[in-house]
């Protein structure tokens, strides 16, 4: 039975936050310039937008539903 292998354009998302977090923070030498939870908010909307067969609404209330907690906590530690 074939299976279907991931694709490369899932790690976007990652890639987009390293570039946005890093890459501002390396050249505004400073780690604070570019807040985590901005690059995080960048990342998580491309994730969402990536699939279209799954309806956006029902993306937005899986991601809120499972990753609250891990939100409140990276909220808390700025």
């Amino acid at each position: 039975m074939y299976e279907k292998k991931g694709s490369a354009i899932a790690l976007l998302p990652l890639v987009i936050f390293m570039v946005l977090f890093l890459g501002v923070s390396i050249i505004m030498k400073d780690f604070y310039k570019m807040p985590v939870v901005v690059a995080l908010i960048i990342a998580s909307t491309i994730a969402i937008l990536q699939n279209k067969k799954i309806l956006v609404e029902l993306k937005v209330e899986r991601f809120c539903r499972g990753g609250g907690e891990s939100s409140i906590i990276i909220l808390l530690i700025k």
